[in-house]
């Protein structure tokens, strides 16, 4: 049964997008802590990795440079340039002269970083060191170096020590390796984009191992006890919730199924209670009968009116309790009914000879081919309700219809009057037992309110559907839907 509130997202979704959710804000944290960390010192931990290119890059360049003449230090820059994805420029230390490599307009943080002299980084005895010429205990590349971010064409500028060596018995020349680049985050030299995007991949594919099983499990978990409860709610208590899980949705399936049980055995014991009363209803009223027809010679005549009215009463009663009977039979059928093949249309046109519908038209539109899954008996029973309920409330407005149309592996069969039908907020209640759509309805103007009712339960009991509409501009359909066979 569906319910009046709006269709909105599943649990699994809700979850799902609450942990992609999570991811992101982790990711944007995450984000910024990287951003904090590009410091102007390359201190952060963040780019030790960065750190270590450099002094490799620094260290291979500085020998390479060393070996060749001046007048080719601009070609290797240029190759290595382009080797690199970056700008690479070679200036003097202490002074900021230009060595080697193209002219760019240097911003003036970049600029008063250059010509920071070698105090800033050696000290005094590395300072004394190359004054006399110790070579060999200074290693070629001085360890150190900046990080700057500027406006303009070159937002990123990273600079280095190194140290040139020169020929033999020369003193090697203290310089600062730059690097200029026009992104940080999209350049692999700096920041290598594939690693850290691997590594996303790596945690959301952990992320998933470990959350969609649990996901899975309770969306599942839930799924069933919905499914239940909606079985519960249309009287069918045989269906269990799941009750295998040992946390809370494990002891609320515990307590649907205990739930079930005693609804099932309240139910059970009402139908019996009911049954029981109709039946025991019968042999006073039969006793009643034939006590009125032996009264009905014995007094005057004159006095036949109020007996005639006792007579009516009592017929009221007898057929209350036929129908409380048949009400109690349908709903207490037996566990298994042996369901076989019934041909469609000579089960309708044997409803029609019972029910005797008189001077109202019924157009039968039925292939007499059409065989349905079902038991005889209970069939009878609800498509005689159907057009016995179509023939009182709705005979003196026009035909009624009874048709049949296979669809896929069922058949769905209609029985349609051209009645006023019935106001929409009474549709879900019409199979409801002593429902009537008019409360103040008495015996003239229709029964007990258990035609539909038992009609729903015969139906149900052949494993299949049945639902109530109106029609336009006027009238009541009842479509059933029966296995096809």
């Amino acid at each position: 049964m569906m319910s009046g509130q709006p269709a909105g997202l599943r649990l699994r979704t809700k979850i799902l997008l609450l942990a992609l959710l999570n991811v992101a804000l982790l990711a944007g944290a995450f984000a910024l802590f990287v951003r904090s960390q590009l410091d102007d010192d390359l201190g952060s931990f963040l780019l030790a990795a960065l750190r270590e290119r450099l002094l490799t890059t620094g260290r291979n360049l500085a020998t390479e440079l060393g070996d060749a003449d001046l007048t080719s230090w601009d070609g290797i820059l240029q190759r290595r340039s382009a080797e690199y994805g970056v700008t690479l420029v070679i200036f003097r230390a202490g002074t900021g002269q230009r060595l080697a490599g193209p002219a760019l307009e240097l911003p003036a943080p970049v600029s008063t970083r250059l010509q920071l002299g070698p105090n800033r980084q050696g000290g005094p005895r590395r300072n004394e060191a190359l004054a006399r010429g110790e070579r060999r205990r200074l290693s070629p590349f001085l360890r150190g170096g900046f990080l700057l971010v500027t406006e303009g064409p070159y937002q990123y500028w990273i600079g280095t020590r190194i140290l040139i060596d020169g020929p033999p018995h020369a003193n090697p020349t203290p310089a600062t390796l730059l690097l200029a680049s026009t992104g940080f985050w999209t350049n692999p030299f700096f920041f290598p984009l594939e690693q850290w995007i691997a590594a996303a991949g790596i945690a959301l594919v952990l992320s998933a191992c470990c959350w969609l099983p649990f996901v899975g499990g309770v969306t599942r978990s839930i799924e069933a006890m919905r499914k239940a409860t909606g079985q519960i709610a249309e009287g069918n208590f045989q269906n269990s919730a799941e009750a295998t899980r040992s946390d809370e949705i494990g002891q609320l399936g515990i307590a649907i199924n205990r739930m079930a049980a005693q609804l099932e055995a309240q139910a059970s014991t009402q139908k019996r209670f009911l049954a029981s009363v109709a039946h025991e209803l019968r042999s006073p009223i039969a006793r009643m009968q034939v006590a009125l027809s032996l009264a009905e010679r014995a007094i005057d005549p004159a006095r036949h009116q109020r007996l005639a009215d006792c007579q009516e009463e009592l017929e009221q009663m007898t057929r209350l309790t036929d129908e409380l009977i048949t009400f109690a039979k349908a709903e207490m059928r037996p566990e298994t009914i042996q369901l076989r093949p019934v041909p469609l249309a000579e089960l309708i046109q044997r409803v029609l000879h019972a029910e005797r519908t008189g001077d109202v038209p019924v157009a039968v539109h039925i292939d007499s081919s059409l065989q349905v899954q079902g038991e005889p008996e209970y069939l009878h029973r609800a498509f005689a309700n159907l057009v016995r309920n179509a023939n009182r409330y709705a005979g003196s407005s026009g035909p009624i219809s009874i048709s049949a149309s296979p669809q896929g592996r069922q058949v769905r069969i209609t029985v349609a009057d051209c009645g006023p039908g019935v106001p929409a907020e009474a549709l879900p209640q019409l199979f409801s037992p002593f429902f009537r759509v008019d409360a103040s309805r008495d015996r003239r103007s229709g029964g007990a309110g258990l035609g539909l009712a038992i009609a729903r339960s015969c139906i149900e009991a052949c494993a299949g559907s049945i639902a109530v509409r109106n029609r336009a501009p006027q009238g009541l359909e009842v479509i059933v839907t029966l296995t096809a066979l």
